[in-house]
């Protein structure tokens, strides 16, 4: 088995499982998707704004100091038949480096910034979509990174309390990672949200981004994450993400890893 594949089975297994665990407790006090989707109320209501802002800090001292910085800016808006979900976030790091004497010794500074909008049209319990992402990653060797993408999908649970959709589609990449490469892949996603009472939320996301002629060109991202409650407006937001690239190439000479890992931890502030 090789590493692409052996990474795929494990994050696979890992988001199937957690998926399957909240499908399961979303289960137990309902009466099944058939209900669910028969009631058009869910599917149709109307949503104000809601927004958010969530900003973490990480400092490490010892033979290496860091300090580290995150932040984000999200919106959602249901709107009848249309739902648009819009985000942006970005990092940076800045670390020194000092010998036995306590003399810097080398200074680093990387920056990684992501842009993402989605709009979808719901059409009882399917729905079609068009996405934008930009990405700017420094640390992954990412100078720029586009992500056009249009698919269909389907909910197979869509209700307050847990939401549950799939989709496939067709995306046009266009990067320099660090080279400069322009394709058309597939996108298969799938994700799900449960909030398990009025303090916290559970969530997962999976998508594989194959280039369509080559599928050893892929790109597969996922994320796991929860968010407790502190006060009304106020959150505590934790969530693991891993992204791979099975062809990251070199920078300045310098091979690329093939998978970066992120645990962020955030506090974010909802109006």
């Amino acid at each position: 088995m090789t590493k692409k594949t052996q990474i795929l089975s494990a994050v696979a297994c890992l988001f199937a499982s957690a998926t399957i665990t909240m499908a399961n407790e979303a289960a137990a006090g309902t009466d099944g998707v058939a209900a669910l989707m028969s009631d058009k109320s869910v599917l149709e209501a109307q949503k104000d704004w809601e927004t958010k802002i969530s900003l973490g800090y990480e400092l490490n001292n010892g033979n290496t100091e860091s300090e580290s910085f995150t932040g984000a800016i999200s919106t959602e808006k249901n709107l009848g038949v249309w739902r648009f979900n819009g985000k942006i976030e970005g990092s940076y790091k800045e670390d020194k480096v000092k010998d036995a004497n306590g003399n810097k010794i080398k200074e680093q500074t990387d920056g990684q910034a992501k842009l993402k909008a989605d709009l979808m049209r719901l059409i009882d319990e399917y729905f079609v979509y068009v996405g934008e992402e930009l990405t700017h990653d420094a640390i992954a060797g990412v100078k720029y990174r586009s992500i056009t993408s249009l698919g269909i999908g389907v909910f197979l649970w869509d209700e307050p309390n847990f939401r549950f959709p799939i989709s496939a589609g067709l995306a046009y990449v266009k990067e320099k990672a660090p080279k400069s490469d322009d394709y058309i892949a597939l996108r298969l996603q799938e994700e799900s949200t449960w909030n398990v009472n009025n303090n916290l939320k559970v969530w997962q996301k999976f998508e594989v981004i194959p280039q369509i002629d080559d599928f050893d060109n892929v790109l597969i991202n996922g994320e796991i994450g929860g968010e407790a409650k502190l006060t009304t407006t106020l959150s505590l937001t934790m969530k693991l993400i891993i992204e791979y690239d099975s062809d990251p190439g070199f920078d300045n000479g310098v091979e690329l890893e093939e998978t970066d890992t992120k645990f962020i931890t955030q506090i974010s502030y909802t109006f």
